[in-house]
Parts: structure tokens; C-alpha cells; sequence
């Protein structure tokens, strides 16, 4: 089990909560940090969903009939075929 350090503030937070809400503290900590990282995943998803969007055009004239995979702003991958690029991106990733 990994121990985390607060530090008194956030650590006083925490427990006020999990009193408020009766939960431990640990599971008060383990919804925040979640909700928090999946927040963070989210953010990240729109980015790569802006840049496939702003680039578009350019890859509709590249990769005539192809699929492509878009990671961070850059095209990694591209096929004809969407299984075929799903298993090489995914076996990359």
C-alpha cells in the first residue's frame, strides 16, 4: 500500500469530509484523486480530439480512404484497415 503525505491542511480537509460525509478518510481521498485523474484524462481526450479536428482537412488529403491514429497533435499510425491500425496502435501504446 503506497502512503501518501498531505500535508495538515489538505489532511484536515479529508477528515472534516469523511466525518461529514461518514466514510473513512481513505475513501474520501481515493473519490477525490479519482475524480480528479479522470477529469485530467478527459482534458487530455479533448485536446487530441481538437487537433484531429483542426487537422482534418490535411489528412482527408494525405490519407485518401485511410484511417489514422492521432497522438498527442501527431498522425503515428494510419491503414486502411481499422483493426489492422487498432492492434499496431494498441500494441504501441
Amino acid at each position: 500500500m503506497a502512503v501518501l503525505d498531505f500535508g495538515p491542511r489538505l489532511l484536515e480537509q479529508v477528515q472534516r469530509i469523511a466525518e461529514w460525509q461518514q466514510v473513512t478518510a481513505d475513501e474520501v481521498a481515493t473519490r477525490a484523486l479519482s475524480s480528479y485523474l479522470d477529469r485530467l484524462e478527459w482534458e487530455k481526450m479533448e485536446a487530441e480530439m481538437a487537433a484531429f479536428r483542426s487537422q482534418l482537412p490535411a489528412l482527408l488529403a494525405t490519407y485518401p480512404d485511410q484511417y489514422v491514429a492521432v497522438h498527442q497533435g501527431q498522425v503515428i499510425d494510419h491503414d486502411v484497415d481499422l483493426r489492422v491500425l487498432h492492434g499496431r496502435v494498441y500494441a504501441k501504446m
